[in-house]
């Protein structure tokens, strides 16, 4: 301001004087004066000009505008009652009517589309571009129109798929019938390829598969095309894909039986038909999937969206830009008008505002260079004070002010860089400099709310070194510090730049990988791992780490930091526990929910104290109905939780380690009862199942032989069952286990059979007495072809290795009668008996077993 009132200004030379006034208050005024009186002049003598115009031109558009909204107005009605006419035409095709008034409706549209192009208001506007635009589209939509109720008329256009099957897939389906019965008529016509019973049952089976596939597939195509029954689509395809895969295995064993000549000429030649064929059946079937998932199932669906619903989007928006431009035409001309009284107004208003704006300018221009910098540091100086900050600070012209600014962001500088200094400190692990366990739990909030919002996946990783405590209590403190130390770095270097590595305390780590799923999250913990395989120089001396890392992901294992830091924490340990370096958590690991550890101490106190309980189910022979043996089977009956299902006992054993305990109660339980009955002069074997985890165990084959011992029982009074998945989650160990067993004269059985997925060349090595049918064959064998079929395939298969055949579940007599037509050996289930308490039993074996037994004899005689 001073360069406004001094009087020294006129002192100076011409140009400082000349500079000053433009950048003073009082030269900047004086040059806007000038300029704003200019202004008025300009916009005084062009007024009456635009008014005189203005008037005239909007007379003569108002008469063309009022044509053309008519004209649109009728396309717009058109277009409608022929879309109209078009839906209800497509959905009942037989409606003729329908589609010749669609007709109509089109032409009416293209006439006052041909109407249009006359009209004197588009060609003064030079419009004439839209108007013929307008009018090819509703051509081309017409035609459109015309092939759409072509294509609706003939199925084959309609549905594409039709087409596909027609001329991919029913060729081959047609090869494939045909090499089947040309397998199955060589096969009965031959004598020796007919007592090949395993091939034919191969060929069979594989043609019930083939029979199975093609109907699941008609029932499919009839689902889309007919729209019945389309929530059943995806589990068709599954059912298609899952028989293919199981043709395929089919395909598989024949290949080898036409390796082995196991198969007839034709049935060879007719193999090498059938399996090129099935491919070229399933490759179509994947196109007709592609058709059927894609926006083209349906050619009238595809062409609306593709061809008309675009066609009639381009008219409606034609129809709208005119209409837009007949508005701002219309609006253009009141405003035209209306300038011209408002403009002599406003000019009143800015010569007599004039005087004004001086005033104003000075009060603004005081605000600007003094009163708004003070105040902003007066504001700056406040958040500062309450720790907030942010205030951006002005540059003025002012060197008082503009100093007293400077001063105040050297303050604020200096003050950032120690809180900066304390935060770090604060948030980062004081041996290492590595993010702390309060940074870390701050990042993986970030995390979630990042991952919840893109839905995307991240991991946790928990780390410990493997034995540090050893390094710290023979090396020293110092030792193991700078091992942390070189560990960090290691970490630190063999991460991305967006991942996160912290020391929660200790020898324990923690790491973020945000966007990346569990296994992508154990690839980097293999990493990491070979990375701490690698020496670390440690004062001269050269130490070897080995680490256990436990992963949990994002959102499968936890939605919040406390949960998966506890679940990675969980994963962590059964990695050190089972030395496996790095492992993803999994819900079965995790033992410390507040029932599951009350289970666990439960069982142990309940082994420990006797509280468990067996019971036992009746073993027949079906032929004659006598009893020849019973299943021991485990029951717990919890003072809080009620009665515990066996499978749930057998699984809290095994992942607390107590499984030989328990295994060990159930045999000598076992085995008393047994020498029990065989001393009372009931003389048949007991039998026991094993857990995978029992046949790991090295001391098992001696103490079974030492309990038989103690209870003086013949070694073949004990059977053992013991499931395919058992015997095959290691099949070498397995082996020597049960080879030891069979020698010492036990008798052995695969319980529940067919449902595991050993393989007959592992099944017939094995040194068992016994297949037990699982129950889930035998439920509904009276009902079910396909059980019988597997039955009587596994019987058969059974008989010719040598080995006996006992069905669970049977629950009636029409199941028992047909066992015994089947050739089953032996039965168990409700029918016969349920499971009872010991002194239930020999009761039943006293009063009940023979009458069950003469029953049985009549259902035999019937």
């Amino acid at each position: 301001m001073r360069a406004l009132f001094s009087i020294a200004d006129y002192c100076q030379e011409p140009q400082t004087l000349k500079f000053q006034f433009l950048n003073s208050l009082r030269g900047r005024f004086t040059v806007f004066a000038v300029i704003m009186a200019i202004l008025v002049i300009v916009v005084a003598a062009t007024g009456h000009w635009n008014a005189s115009y203005i008037s005239a031109e909007s007379a003569a558009n108002l008469g063309s505008r009022h044509q053309l909204q008519q004209y649109g107005h009728n396309i717009r009605v058109a277009l409608f009652d022929g879309y109209k006419n078009l839906d209800a035409f497509l959905l009942d095709p037989t409606r003729a009517e329908f589609k010749d008034r669609s007709h109509n409706a089109m032409q009416s549209a293209i006439r006052y589309s041909e109407e249009l192009i006359g009209n004197p208001w588009i060609k003064a506007h030079g419009r004439q571009d839209v108007v013929e635009n307008l009018h090819t589209n509703l051509e081309v939509l017409n035609q459109d129109i015309e092939e759409l109720i072509l294509t609706r008329i003939e199925p084959t256009l309609q549905y594409p798929s039709l087409a596909m099957a027609n001329r991919t897939l029913r060729p081959s389906r047609i090869n494939i019938n045909n090499a089947l019965a040309v397998m199955l008529n060589e096969m009965k016509e031959d004598s020796t390829a007919r007592k090949d019973f395993e091939v034919y049952r191969v060929v069979l089976e594989s043609r019930h598969l083939w029979t199975q596939m093609l109907s699941n597939f008609r029932l499919y195509l009839a689902n889309r095309v007919g729209s019945f029954n389309e929530a059943a689509l995806p589990v068709q395809e599954a059912a298609v894909d899952t028989m293919y895969v199981q043709l395929t295995e089919q395909m598989q064993l024949l290949k080898k039986y036409v390796d082995q000549n196991r198969l007839g000429f034709q049935s060879s030649i007719a193999f090498e038909d059938l399996q090129a064929n099935l491919k070229t059946w399933h490759d179509g079937f994947g196109r007709v999937k592609e058709i059927h998932h894609s926006d083209y199932w349906r050619a009238d669906t595809a062409f609306i969206k593709d061809r008309i619903e675009p066609r009639v989007e381009g008219i409606s928006r034609l129809l709208e830009l005119l209409d837009k431009e007949i508005e701002n035409s219309a609006t253009l001309d009141l405003q035209a008008l209306t300038s011209v009284t408002t403009l002599q107004t406003n000019i009143l208003f800015i010569i007599a505002g004039f005087g004004l704006v001086f005033l104003g300018l000075s009060v603004v221009s005081m605000q600007r260079l003094i009163f708004n910098p003070i105040e902003t540091v007066a504001k700056a100086l406040k958040a500062e004070a309450f720790g907030k900050g942010g205030v951006v600070l002005p540059s003025v012209r002012s060197k008082e002010t503009q100093n007293l600014i400077d001063a105040f962001a050297e303050m604020r500088k200096q003050v950032h860089m120690r809180q900066a200094e304390l935060e770090h400190q604060a948030l980062h692990d004081g041996l290492t400099n590595l993010p702390n366990r309060t940074l870390l739990h701050d990042r993986v909030e970030h995390a979630i709310h990042l991952a919840r919002r893109e839905h995307k996946h991240f991991s946790l990783l928990m780390m410990d070194l493997d034995r540090f405590k050893e390094v710290n209590d023979t090396l020293g403190h110092h030792v193991g510090d700078n091992l942390l130390v070189e560990v960090g770095k290691r970490l630190f270097n063999n991460l991305r730049e967006i991942d996160t590595v912290a020391r929660l305390g200790g020898d324990e780590f923690a790491i973020l990988l945000p966007n990346s799923e569990a296994e992508q999250a154990r690839g980097t913990a293999n990493k990491i791992l070979g990375a701490l395989e690698e020496v670390f120089a440690i004062d001269e001396l050269n130490l070897y780490v080995k680490a256990s890392i436990g992963i949990a992901d994002y959102p499968e294992h936890g939605t919040d930091v406390g949960t998966l830091l506890q679940r990675a924490d969980v994963a962590m340990y059964v990695a050190k526990r089972n030395k496996l370096g790095a492992v993803v958590y999994d819900k079965k690991d995790d033992e410390y929910s507040v029932g599951r550890l009350s289970l666990m101490s439960d069982l142990r106190e309940a082994i420990e104290k006797d509280a468990l309980a067996l019971h036992f189910q009746p073993k027949f022979d079906i032929y004659t109905g006598t009893v020849i043996g019973a299943e021991a089977l485990l029951r717990w009956d919890h003072t809080n939780y009620g009665a515990i299902p066996p499978d749930q006992i057998v699984t809290l054993a095994e992942q607390t380690g107590l499984i030989d305990s328990l295994s060990d109660w159930v045999l000598a339980k076992a085995l008393k009862q047994c020498s029990h009955w065989h001393s009372q002069g009931l003389d048949f074997s007991i039998a026991v199942n094993l857990s995978v985890y029992n046949l790991k165990n090295a001391a098992l084959v001696a103490h079974i032989k030492e309990l038989l011992s103690e209870h003086d029982l013949p070694h073949d009074a004990l059977m053992l069952e013991i499931t395919e998945s058992a015997m095959m989650a290691n099949p070498m160990q397995s082996m020597e286990t049960l080879s030891q067993l069979d020698a010492m004269g036990v008798k052995l059985a695969i319980d529940d059979f067919g449902t595991g997925f050993s393989s007959l060349a592992y099944l017939k090595q094995l040194p068992v007495d016994e297949l037990k049918i699982d129950k889930s064959f035998v439920f509904d064998l009276i009902n079910d072809e396909n059980d019988e079929m597997i039955v009587r395939s596994t019987i058969e298969l059974a008989h010719n290795m040598g080995l006996n055949v006992v069905a669970e579940g049977v629950e009636c007599a029409e199941t028992y009668r047909m066992l015994q037509e089947l050739g089953c050996d032996m039965a168990q289930g409700y029918f016969l008996s349920p499971p009872l308490k010991k002194s239930h039993l020999e009761k039943w074996l006293r009063h009940d077993a023979d009458i069950l037994t003469q029953e049985i004899r009549k259902i035999q005689n019937f």
